[in-house]
């Protein structure tokens, strides 16, 4: 597939369920889980693949980072807040767990 073609229809899967052409913004800090089974299933995955904690991501940033991730050919993409959330996030796995980083 082409870029531009690529570029007009990423990011359009969490709208399955709307009307609208783009998913809609989602911007939380709080995620309300059915049970406390689902919310600790929440934590099984990734920190930046699964709903936990708006910082986390979105289903909105999920979508963007699927998309940077087929752009670039890439297996995954990791979307962060800033640039210093970002290096923390590579920074953190190479020293073991936050509670040894800091």
């Amino acid at each position: 597939m082409k870029i531009d073609t690529k570029l007009g229809h990423l990011g359009r899967a969490s709208n399955a369920q709307a009307t609208g052409v783009s998913p809609p913004l989602v911007r939380t800090s709080t995620v309300v889980f059915p049970n406390l089974a689902a919310f600790k299933e929440s934590y099984t995955t990734p920190v930046f693949e699964a709903l936990r904690y708006g910082r986390s991501g979105t289903s909105t940033s999920f979508e963007l980072q699927k998309a940077m991730a087929d752009i670039e050919n890439a297996e995954t993409c990791i979307a962060t807040a800033s640039g210093l959330s970002a290096i923390v996030r590579c920074w953190v796995p190479m020293q073991g767990s936050v509670s040894t980083f800091w």
